[in-house]
């Protein structure tokens, strides 16, 4: 980390939900989010299933890829026609 230009600290060490603080500040800097996410799973309310909630909820374009079946789905992505 001492060649690093950047370093940022999301919230400080052992305060709950830190992972999903993080995700929500990676999150709050993407144009785009790309994930991996079995949606055939039910949802158990972990920071993976409330940061896809967080994400949707700021029509960011998601692209997720499903583990297994190696398929996509965009949710929200301006696609072009014509």
């Amino acid at each position: 980390m001492e060649n690093s230009t950047h370093i940022s600290a999301v919230c400080p060490v052992d305060i709950p939900d830190a992972q999903l603080q993080a995700y929500k500040k990676i999150i709050d800097l993407a144009d785009v989010m790309l994930a991996v996410y079995d949606g055939d799973t039910p949802a158990t309310g972990n920071a993976e299933d409330r940061v896809l909630a967080y994400a949707e909820s700021l029509e960011k374009p998601l692209v997720l890829l499903h583990p297994t079946e190696l398929t996509t789905m965009c949710i929200g992505w301006p696609f072009r026609t014509g």
